[in-house]
């Protein structure tokens, strides 16, 4: 990767920084069948890559950011941004096992025992993505009351074009346990996506930090958002196109009773579009029926900020409430699909405590734990669904990081990162074990260059982190970076 950028300031108030990066990478995926969906005995490092499998990722990026103090108070800023990004690959993903019954996991026969069966999928795809913002800032008094205010205008243009084949089931079989691929790849048959897709979305918001004393603040905060989706099949010759808009308001209070605490509750809404099913995609079939109600979450959070020790050590403790909720369902896709009901929602709560600060001389500490219940709180479709956990979210997670400074410019970190055990289905019939990673890092750091040899998963810890991910085994990691 490289990323250069240059800034330009005329120490007069008008600044300019323009960035271009680019990226190149290449890599061989393992979509591996989900680890309980495995026969017993498989080993973590077991891998299922199949020799011809790649993914090639491309990235690109010019971004501008423009800014102009008027004077002390008052100051405007322009940012721009073109990203141009692809990523092609072609690899099998989504094993099913057919176990010595000649079952798979959910119960259906199959033919093929004690060997596992892949799909295939082939994929190009261009992502061409337009975003500009302008933001303006400024400082005021009405009477004895100070305002921190900001506005913002927001355009945005996402352009996305797939090219994808798939086939439901690739013709060699292999064995679990020992993997071995002995045919290359076929080229694909035909796509079965081939479909442009354009996203149009324009931003107007608003917040102001109202002081009214030293020790009374409030934020309040409004968020109005405009969108347009359109999907091209050019397989089918199909064009559909779905918009819509919402507001997001947000508030907070704040009390400082003293210097170093901060007490402080807020509140937020906010909102995922089209059903909540994604910004960019849309089916062209003229008889689906959208969902043309946005999801939303909503957050109410109350916490204490603290300094401590003349400042050396600072920290935060947060209990929250987030709900996501007006999550819709089709009662009857076929005989009244344009009946769409609410089928409930999902709501975790909480709480988090982080310290950081200077332990003694030369010894730093950054740390943090929460605790989270998160379930499905209202479920019509499945009743049976309601206070089962969330999938892949853990009720306890933490971390610790100490670093020591030896001398000037070196540093040496030890650090052990850990989460708890979580569900990895809905249904809460499968559970994946908690884990705790130890990493650790050497560097040395100047004005100009900063050098650092990293060692993750340094007890080389076997795990998983997902339903069908390992986690990361033991890596060494030298990087080198220079500023001009």
């Amino acid at each position: 990767m490289i990323s250069p950028s240059i800034l330009y300031d005329n120490l007069d108030g008008f600044n300019w920084l323009v960035q271009y990066t680019h990226d190149n990478l290449w890599r061989r995926p393992d979509r591996a069948p989900a680890y309980y969906e495995l026969p017993k005995g498989v080993s973590l490092k077991t891998a299922y890559a199949h020799p011809d499998d790649y993914v090639k990722d491309n990235f690109k990026s010019l971004r501008s950011v423009m800014g102009f103090e008027f004077n002390y108070d008052w100051s405007i800023k322009l940012t721009n941004l073109y990203r141009k990004a692809s990523q092609n690959f072609d690899h099998i993903y989504g094993g099913s096992y057919c176990d010595l019954n000649v079952k798979l996991s959910n119960g259906k026969a199959c033919n093929y025992q004690g060997k596992l069966q892949f799909r295939r999928a082939w994929q190009e795809t261009a992502n061409i993505t337009y975003s500009n913002t302008i933001d303006l800032i400024g400082k005021f008094n009405t009477a004895s009351i100070t305002h921190d205010m900001l506005v913002g205008i927001e355009y945005n243009i996402e352009k996305r074009q797939p090219r994808l084949a798939l086939t439901s089931a690739y013709p060699e079989l292999v064995d679990p346990f020992h993997p071995h691929w002995h045919t290359t790849k076929p080229h694909y048959n035909k796509l079965n996506t081939k479909t442009n897709h354009k996203a149009t979305s324009q931003g107007l918001y608003w917040q102001d930090l109202i002081s009214f004393t030293n020790q009374w603040k409030m934020l309040t905060g409004l968020r109005y958002d405009n969108y347009k989706f359109a999907s091209n099949d050019r397989l089918k010759h199909q064009h559909r196109s779905y918009d819509g808009h919402s507001l997001s308001p947000r508030i907070g209070l704040i009390w400082q009773p003293i210097e170093s605490q901060s007490i402080y509750a807020s509140y937020s809404n906010n909102f995922s579009p089209y059903g909540g099913r994604g910004l960019i995609t849309l089916s062209t079939d003229s008889k689906t029926v959208y969902d043309n109600k946005p999801q939303y979450s909503r957050q109410y959070e109350v916490g204490i900020k603290s300094d401590w020790l003349n400042d050396k050590f600072s920290s935060q403790i947060a209990v929250y409430d987030l709900e996501l909720y007006n999550v819709r369902y089709q009662t009857d896709s076929v005989n009244d699909p344009y009946n769409w009901q609410v089928r409930g929602s999902d709501r975790s709560q909480g709480i988090e405590l982080s310290v950081i600060g200077e332990l003694m001389p030369k010894w730093y500490i950054n740390s943090g734990i929460g605790y989270q219940q998160a379930k499905v709180h209202k479920d019509k479709k499945v009743p049976a669904n309601k206070g089962k956990y969330l999938s892949n979210t853990a009720k306890n997670s933490g971390y610790l990081s100490v670093r020591y400074l030896p001398y000037e410019n070196w540093f040496t970190e030890l650090e052990i990162n850990y989460k708890g055990s979580t569900y990895s289905d809905d249904k809460n019939q499968h559970k994946r074990s908690g884990y705790a990673v130890w990493n650790s890092a050497v560097g040395y750091q100047t004005k100009s260059y900063d050098i650092t040899l990293s060692l993750t998963n340094l007890l080389g810890k076997e795990y998983w982190r997902s339903n069908s991910m390992p986690g990361t085994p033991r890596t060494f990691l030298l990087t080198a970076s220079y500023k001009l």
